[in-house]
C-alpha cells in the first residue's frame, strides 16, 4: 500500500528538535511525559502522575523532570537577583538539657524528634547528640521531617554521626531546603547522579570514588545537559584510547554536543576508534614487531656496508 502522510484536521503542536534528536536516547515514558508537557504547555505535576500512574515510583516522575531540564526543554524557576551574601553570623550556643526538656514539655514534637532519631541511628543518643538534633528543630527552625530524612539517608550510606549529619542539615537548609520535599527532591537528583558516576567509571575502569568533585560536575553535564548516555560515552572512550580520563573523555563530548552529535551512528565522519594524537592505534595482533620481529627491514650506520 502506498501509505502518505494525512492531512492534520486537528491541533497541531510544535516539538522542539532537541526532543527529537533525542528519540533514540530517550525512553518511552520519558517521550511521553515530554509530549505532553508540550501539549498542555506547562508542567503540571498533578495532572501528569494522574496521566501516567506508572510514575508514581521511586519518583521516576522527577528523575524525567531533572532529564529533560538538563537536556533544555525545562527550566526551573527564574534565578533571583544576585546580592550579596550578608556575613555569616556565630551561631548562638546550643541548648543544654534543661532547656530542651522545657522546650519538650510545651512541644511534643522534641520528644518525636528524639525518639525516632534513636529509631534510625539504631542507638541511644548521648545527651550532646540529643541536644544538637533539638536544637537544629528549636533555634534553626528545621522541620522535624526534613532532620529525620536527612538522618535516614546518612544512615543509609552508612554514616551515624550525629555532628556530621547535622552541619550537612545546616548546609541543606542554607541552599533552599526548607522541607521534606525538597530534599526528597534534591537525594533523588545525587541518587541519579551517583548512578552516571557509576557508570562511567565501569567504562573507565576505575572506582567511582576516585572522581574529583570537578570531574562529578563534568559527568553530570554529559547526561544532564548534553542528553548523552552510555553508548556516547563508551565510543568516547573507545577514541581516547590509554588516555581515557574524565577530562580528557570532557573534550571529545563537548565537541561532539556543539556539533549536533547524538547518537554513535553520528560519529562516522570522526575517524576510525582508537584514533590518537601520537598516530594509528594498532592491536598486538597486528602489530608486526610483536609478531614477527625477524621480517622488518635492517637499517645500516652510516658508512657501512
Amino acid at each position: 500500500m502506498d501509505y502518505r502522510l494525512a492531512k492534520n484536521n486537528g491541533d497541531a503542536v510544535a516539538v522542539p528538535t532537541l526532543v527529537l534528536h533525542r528519540l533514540d536516547a530517550a525512553d518511552g515514558d520519558q517521550l511521553r511525559v515530554a509530549l505532553a508537557i508540550l501539549r498542555d504547555g506547562e508542567v503540571r505535576e498533578e495532572a501528569l502522575l494522574r496521566e501516567f500512574p506508572q510514575l508514581k515510583k521511586d519518583g521516576a516522575l522527577e528523575k524525567i523532570l531533572i532529564y529533560w531540564a538538563g537536556a533544555g526543554l525545562l527550566t526551573g524557576a527564574p534565578a533571583a537577583p544576585a546580592v550579596p551574601k550578608p556575613r555569616p553570623q556565630p551561631r548562638p550556643p546550643r541548648l543544654s538539657s534543661r532547656e530542651v526538656a522545657a522546650a519538650a514539655a510545651n512541644d511534643p514534637q522534641v520528644a518525636v524528634l528524639i525518639s525516632e532519631s534513636q529509631n534510625l541511628l539504631g542507638c541511644v543518643l548521648n545527651e550532646s547528640e540529643g541536644n544538637l538534633l533539638a536544637s537544629l528543630y528549636l533555634q534553626d527552625k528545621l522541620p522535624v521531617d526534613l532532620i529525620l530524612t536527612g538522618i535516614a539517608h546518612f544512615v543509609a550510606k552508612g554514616n551515624r554521626r550525629v555532628r556530621y549529619i547535622a552541619r550537612v542539615l545546616l548546609s541543606w537548609w542554607e541552599d533552599g531546603i526548607r522541607s521534606c520535599a525538597d530534599a526528597e527532591r534534591y537525594l533523588a537528583l545525587l541518587a541519579l547522579r551517583e548512578g552516571y558516576e557509576t557508570e562511567v567509571a565501569e567504562l573507565l575502569e576505575i572506582p567511582p570514588e576516585s572522581f574529583t568533585a570537578g570531574e562529578r560536575t563534568l559527568i553530570a553535564r554529559w547526561y544532564e545537559d548534553y542528553g548523552y548516555g552510555r553508548e556516547m560515552i563508551r565510543a568516547a572512550c573507545e577514541r581516547a584510547g590509554n588516555k581515557r580520563s574524565a577530562r580528557y573523555l570532557n573534550g571529545m563530548l563537548k565537541k561532539w554536543h556543539a556539533k549536533g552529535y547524538t547518537r554513535p551512528s553520528d560519529l562516522a565522519g570522526e575517524g576510525p576508534a582508537n584514533v590518537q594524537e601520537s598516530g594509528r592505534y594498532i592491536p598486538p595482533e597486528e602489530d608486526l614487531l610483536l609478531r614477527d620481529p625477524d621480517r622488518l627491514p635492517k637499517f645500516r650506520k652510516r658508512g657501512e656496508r
